[in-house]
């Protein structure tokens, strides 16, 4: 809820299904929309809540370290 995505309204159970309009059909295709962008780019998430269609603008973030 701190990061990025929650600060722009994402709450959890949100299913993204799109990215700046394009559709996206798996984590993959949300992986790899995303990885095209860099920090404090901004995304518009078209996102299923629970049936609804909702949408959000996400200021992206860096992606943290992996060890």
């Amino acid at each position: 809820s701190g990061g990025p995505a929650g600060r722009a309204g994402v709450q959890q159970g949100d299913l993204i299904v799109a990215i700046d309009g394009r559709t996206v059909s798996s984590a993959d295709d949300v992986r790899a929309t995303l990885a095209r962008h860099k920090p404090n780019d901004r995304v518009r998430l078209t996102l299923n809540r629970s049936g609804l269609i909702v949408g959000a603008t996400v200021t992206l973030g860096e992606l943290p370290a992996t060890p």
